[in-house]
């Protein structure tokens, strides 16, 4: 049969499968916890596949955020670094 699990257990290991997040520093994940801003930039980069770019200009948050800028994903949106979205 098929095999199911708790939401957002499911999305969550899917999620990090395909590398879209990590966690944080320890690894561990707070589904009930608001996402930043620079969280959900790195998960519109690392979404598109562009996750090395991105490390090489010097990874999270500062790297995903520029490549973001230069890329056009912000596109003049009002962003405030460590906010909640």
């Amino acid at each position: 049969g098929v095999q199911t699990c708790a939401l957002p257990i499911c999305y969550i290991n899917t999620a990090t499968k395909v590398g879209f997040i990590a966690g944080d520093g320890d690894g561990y994940f707070r589904p009930e916890d608001p996402v930043t801003y620079d969280e959900y930039i790195k998960m519109i980069i690392s979404g598109i596949g562009y996750d090395e770019i991105a490390k090489s200009k010097g990874g999270y948050p500062s790297g995903y955020v520029q490549l973001a800028n230069e890329i056009g994903v912000l596109d003049n949106e009002t962003f405030m670094s460590g906010t909640n979205i």
